[in-house]
């Protein structure tokens, strides 16, 4: 069970008596990634230099946002631009061979269920995160969204789908959390916003990976 911060929780004591209180839950994300290349997205928070170090030191090879790329070299440690992640970008995650990176990223206030997100698509390839602590359907997430046609969108492991003008069409039908998306902008620069976690009719009980 995963419970968004400001969950409204029930206890119940008896059959007569139950008490109703609310209580503020921290979300934090488990990446779990195995060897060979991942596309991982942060949603319950950034992570700075040194925890960046500290977290993927062992078992990244290489990590790289749509423009920036940085090696884990054996004798010098990371060199590279990319030092830090946010919430706000996709990634790509190389994990080295037989390694299995399993790490709990800290939860720095980014997550919220109550909150719309803005996103800018701009024309060609975008990496897009994904700002969901649970697994949500593709119409419900990009369903506001308007590109032109023949866009896409993919998933590393989950398909694609393509933009026929007025809806999606594809084998990816689902957002996952902890993934990474690719959008394909067949038109001009695109501002959308992607509605608030909490304005979904259910959310899934699936496992958060990241994978």
């Amino acid at each position: 069970l995963r419970i968004c911060n400001n969950a409204v929780i029930g206890l119940e004591y008896s059959d007569k008596d139950v008490q109703v209180d609310t209580a503020k839950v921290i979300i934090t994300q488990r990446l779990i990634l195995k060897d060979g290349w991942s596309w991982p997205s942060l949603y319950a928070g950034g992570i700075d230099e040194q925890t960046f170090i500290t977290l993927f030191r062992d078992d990244v090879q290489a990590v790289r946002s749509r423009s920036e790329i940085t090696y884990n070299d054996p004798n010098y440690g990371f060199f590279g631009k990319l030092k830090t992640m946010t919430t706000d970008q996709g990634y790509k995650m190389q994990i080295k061979d037989g390694s299995t990176l399993n790490v709990l990223v800290p939860n720095d206030g980014s997550y919220t269920n109550s909150a719309e997100r803005s996103v800018t698509l701009d024309p060609l390839w975008n990496w897009v995160a994904n700002p969901y602590c649970f697994a949500h359907s593709l119409s419900d997430v990009f369903g506001g969204v308007t590109l032109a046609a023949d866009s896409e969108i993919r998933s590393k492991n989950n398909g694609f789908a393509t933009y026929t003008g007025t809806g999606w069409e594809g084998s990816l039908t689902t957002i996952e959390p902890g993934e990474t998306y690719l959008i394909y902008n067949a038109g001009e620069q695109v501002s959308a916003s992607l509605p608030a976690e909490n304005s979904f009719a259910q959310t899934s009980t699936s496992e958060v990976s990241g994978q």
